[in-house]
């Protein structure tokens, strides 16, 4: 039957009718113009990624190092703790560091390095975001902060109940469709990875940036230990109450690499160490699912890895996890006001495990001494940390 333009006056709008009732039946709503796959929450939403790092000991729990003594890669703007007078200081924890000599002289189980916080929202925000980190001190941060912790000493972070520190972002301003104006110092640096995110910028006093930024060292049980058995395998244990969402038995010898992944990990499990036959790629798209299955957008999760391409994936031997939430929460509280609707926190724990390899050569003692702690050679300590010392203090001259 042939239809006529008189017909489709009278058939068009029943059938534009039918298409609404059906879309309210299912659930679904019309695709607009322009409609893309960028975050669009609809209400405040804050996610967060860090890592918390660690060395195994002898026994596989986590042990005494440098922790502030890796590469000095973080821009000249980004701000770090100093000892001033109103500190409070106490003799029985020995001398007081600077942050140059806390590279050296400063040991610590864990290493919490560049969490970051997102922001996104529909509309103009106004926030103050608290971090409490009870059992660690704050070591880096930026923008401009409050910062609230005792005078760094030798000391400090190894004595019960002496260490305890928090960070304060007053009047953090979220603004959508802001034209915002980012700082550089023009050096290299892995910092900047973290910007390539959909995340809306946060004005903190007159400074710009893509999230807020802090870093920090501490002494707190991590709910993982690994450690090297005899017979040359790993063995891994969860130590915690919660399960563990994933972990990754990694090895790079050489230049090629292997890895193991298992999920939902509780209790116990010895792994053979893993044929080196891996592809690094294919490990950071496992990383990345893991990281969107906790909850970050898939940025986000690329970020991160991209921040951390270079020192995860270089030569040694390590496990990584991802903490469950609960972990994250108890070791650092956060508290954003206005609170936030949706909240996620997605923390990767990263230990380092020393092989009898890397302590016969001298070249692995040189690149990664700060892992070892008390197992350093003195005079290697010494000529290292001296050059590293000197390193940090001239950096942003």
């Amino acid at each position: 039957m042939k239809v006529t333009k008189a017909m489709l006056k009278v058939i068009a709008p029943a059938l534009f009718v039918l298409a609404i009732a059906l879309l309210a039946m299912t659930g679904s709503s019309p695709v607009t113009a322009g409609s893309d796959d960028l975050p669009r929450p609809d209400a405040l939403t804050v996610h967060e990624w860090g890592t918390f790092t660690t060395v195994a000991g002898p026994d596989g729990q986590a042990a005494d190092w440098l922790p502030l003594s890796g590469p000095n890669d973080l821009p000249c703007f980004v701000e770090h703790f100093g000892n001033n007078a109103l500190s409070k200081y106490i003799p029985e924890l020995g001398a007081r560091l600077t942050y140059a000599e806390a590279a050296t002289r400063l040991k610590a189980k864990v290493r919490m390095e560049t969490p970051v916080l997102y922001f996104y929202s529909p509309r103009e925000e106004n926030l103050n975001v608290k971090v409490d980190f009870p059992s660690g001190l704050i070591s880096e941060w930026y923008p401009h902060a409050d910062v609230g912790q005792m005078a760094l000493q030798e000391n400090t972070l190894t004595t019960k109940g002496a260490a305890g520190s928090h960070l304060e972002w007053n009047n953090v301003r979220v603004k959508p469709g802001s034209t915002p104006k980012f700082a550089s110092d023009g050096r290299v640096s892995h910092y900047y990875a973290a910007r390539q995110t959909d995340a809306l910028p946060v004005r903190v006093g007159d400074k710009d940036e893509k999230f807020l930024f802090y870093r920090g060292v501490g002494n707190f049980p991590v709910p993982l230990s690994a450690e090297l058995t005899s017979s040359g395998k790993i063995s891994v244990a969860n130590t915690g109450g919660d399960a563990i969402p994933a972990i990754v038995l990694f090895e790079n010898r050489g230049g090629k690499i292997g890895y193991r992944v298992q999920r939902e990990f509780r209790g116990q499990v010895t792994l053979d160490r893993p044929k080196l036959d891996g592809d690094v790629a294919l490990l950071r798209q496992e990383l990345e699912k893991t990281l969107t299955e906790s909850g970050l957008y898939a940025k986000e999760a690329h970020a991160m890895v991209e921040t951390w391409r270079d020192s995860w994936f270089e030569e040694r031997t390590r496990v990584f996890y991802m903490l469950p939430k609960r972990v994250v929460d108890q070791i650092l509280p956060l508290n954003v006001k206005p609170a936030p609707v949706h909240t996620v926190r997605s923390f990767v724990g990263r230990m380092e495990v020393i092989t009898p390899d890397m302590l016969k050569d001298p070249l692995a003692l040189k690149k990664y001494g700060r892992f070892l702690g008390n197992q350093l050679p003195q005079a290697l300590a010494d000529s290292t940390y001296q050059s590293f010392l000197n390193q940090v203090s001239t950096a942003c001259k």
